[in-house]
């Protein structure tokens, strides 16, 4: 298969929100308040809430150069087994802000068919997703040219990664955002 010329000018790609505890609180909970182990804690949903504004200020500009609002959201597709509902929760505040649809059509292993979606489009895109397939994620982007960090910590829920498109070499650069979102929240970029 000849190697197209990605079209996405940059890819942000970000974890899903804080998850619950594996025995009991936090517990997870749905949008309409139901206890659910498969979806964010309250401090999840807060995460979500702030990241609508981060990505889509209501007033002002962006706090961060690196980043830009985004045309498309993707979200790992929840399955039925080990259906996490995170990816997509941690997006829908900022969907509903910008009165757009996630794309939820992939499944958090199937990366390739995910990013080849999101390089086909023409603008900014935001990846959710599960942690364990970030690494693997940022290496299909880099085409392994750079090597960004080969895993996502466990305990981390608040780094940004922004893939931005040198149109000469049609490759993309690597960074990493802090969010700076909520107390606690990390000022340095996972190493």
């Amino acid at each position: 298969m000849a190697k197209k010329i990605p079209k996405a000018t940059k890819i942000i790609v970000i974890r899903h929100a804080e998850k619950p505890a594996k025995d009991g609180a936090p517990y997870g909970i749905t949008e309409r308040g139901k206890r659910s182990s498969e979806s964010l804690e309250v401090r999840g949903w807060q995460r979500a809430g702030a990241l609508a504004n981060l990505f889509a200020p209501t007033n002002g500009r962006l706090q961060n150069s690196s980043l830009e609002t985004p045309q498309y959201l993707y979200a790992s597709k929840p399955l039925r087994r080990k259906g996490s509902r995170r990816p997509m929760e941690t997006i829908t505040p900022l969907a509903q802000k910008l009165g757009t649809t996630i794309n939820t059509g992939f499944a958090r292993f199937e990366c390739k068919a995910m990013l080849e979606n999101v390089m086909s489009r023409k603008g900014v895109a935001i990846v959710c997703w599960q942690r364990e397939y970030i690494p693997t994620i940022a290496q299909l982007i880099l085409d392994d040219k750079l090597v960004p960090p080969s895993i996502w910590p466990e305990d981390c829920f608040d780094m940004i990664w922004v893939f931005d498109l040198d149109r000469k070499k049609s490759r993309y650069n690597f960074k990493q955002v802090p969010q700076r979102l909520l107390t606690g929240d990390r000022t340095r970029p996972i190493r």
